[in-house]
C-alpha cells in the first residue's frame, strides 16, 4: 500500500485534534476519494485504531 506518513505531537490527556490534508482540484473525473488514517505509538504493539474519512468538495 502506497501513502504518506504525518507526524504529529498529541499531548497526554489531550482527548482530541484536528488534522488538514489538503486536496488540490486537478480536473479528472475520479471515483470517491477517502482517506485512511492509523495511528502509531511507543508502546508494544505500537500500531493503534484506523479511522477512515470520506473527501469533501471543498467548494
Amino acid at each position: 500500500m502506497e501513502g504518506l506518513s504525518l507526524f504529529a505531537n498529541i499531548p497526554a490527556g489531550q482527548l482530541s485534534t484536528e488534522v488538514a490534508v489538503p486536496t488540490m482540484v486537478d480536473g479528472a473525473t475520479e471515483p470517491d476519494e477517502t482517506v485512511r488514517i492509523q495511528l502509531f505509538g511507543f508502546e508494544e504493539p505500537p500500531v493503534g485504531p484506523v479511522f477512515t474519512g470520506k473527501v469533501l468538495d471543498a467548494s
